[in-house]
């Protein structure tokens, strides 16, 4: 039986199975509510770490802007891939 470092391993070392979790259809952007009192609250099951500050909703910049969703919620990391999320796996 394999465990699961030896299933990403497999997984990681497939140009075509890596190439397709790199792809459009497999980006992941972390979501997250903001909070009154307290931290804001992810959304989103990603296991990674990654996040990124609020954006601040007087600003002028068009890109930080887009970030937010309505509602109180706002794309809360960079952009990545299920792939990024294997090679995270391997790295750790």
């Amino acid at each position: 039986m394999l465990d699961t470092t030896a299933v990403l391993q497999v997984i990681a070392g497939n140009v075509a199975a890596m190439g397709y979790l790199d792809s459009g259809p497999c980006t992941i952007e972390h979501v997250s509510q903001r909070a009154k009192d307290g931290p804001d609250a992810r959304l989103d099951d990603c296991p990674c770490g990654r996040d990124a500050d609020p954006p601040d909703p007087r600003t002028d910049d068009p890109a930080e802007k887009l970030r937010e969703l309505g509602g109180g919620q706002y794309v809360s990391s960079q952009r990545h891939t299920v792939g990024d999320l294997v090679r995270d796996a391997l790295e750790g």
